[in-house]
């Protein structure tokens, strides 16, 4: 693998991801003032923090994926030298640090706070378990996206996680010990949450190694 060249495609990925990254940081910061003024702000930075996560993920594989395939950039990549699996790997890389960094910043400040203030401890593992489907929502979609040739899987696989997206909360607040736990002082990750969890991080990569396998068999690119 050409080191320098790899990372210097991650790099350039990055640089044209750089306003969609300091847009959801800025939404992010805003949300995450918001949760700290009470339970009405608190629910509309929780909103505004779970739509621009959404946001960030259908943008990011959109332009990053699919508009590179309808302007034929792979053309450009194939006088380089790097193969088709390499170059998808650098893109995986430069749309998972554009998604990452500000997922993971606005998630881990939010959950601290909420942490740190007694009333809403018991919240924690919930509020885990939820962000944790925007990581799976990631990969699923950037793996279906890439390993196929067509949109049809893409604009499937958004309606879906967004459909299911507003299934989950809900069902999650129909678990018993989800219930009886939330509204407490202190944090208690229940069987069920945890398992859920598993099961969120454990399809997620499943869908990354799929993606990657797929295309390790391929001549082209994406």
């Amino acid at each position: 693998m050409n080191h320098s060249l790899f990372w210097d495609l991650v790099r350039k990925d990055l640089a044209l991801y750089r306003g969609m990254i300091l847009m959801a940081l800025a939404v992010g910061a805003i949300s995450i003032f918001a949760i700290t003024r009470g339970n009405t702000m608190f629910y509309l930075g929780s909103v505004a923090a779970l739509c621009a996560f959404v946001i960030l993920i259908i943008f990011l594989v959109q332009f990053g994926v699919l508009t590179e395939r309808k302007e034929r950039v792979h053309f450009f990549v194939l006088s380089l030298p790097i193969t088709g699996w390499q170059y998808t790997l650098a893109k995986l890389v430069a749309l998972s640090i554009a998604f990452f960094v500000p997922f993971l910043l606005t998630s881990a400040a939010s959950l601290t706070l909420m942490a740190v203030h007694p009333p809403s401890r018991g919240f924690v593992p919930f509020a885990t378990t939820v962000l944790a489907y925007f990581p799976l929502y990631f990969a699923v979609l950037i793996s279906v996206t890439a390993g196929s040739k067509s949109d049809g899987p893409n604009v499937t696989a958004i309606i879906f996680f967004n459909i299911a997206l507003n299934l989950l909360i809900p069902g999650l607040l129909r678990i018993p010990s989800v219930a009886a736990t939330i509204r407490g002082t202190e944090v208690v990750w229940t069987a069920e949450l945890l398992w859920i969890i598993a099961l969120e991080i454990g399809v997620g990569a499943l869908a990354v190694v799929w993606m990657l396998r797929r295309q390790q068999k391929q001549t082209d690119y994406l």
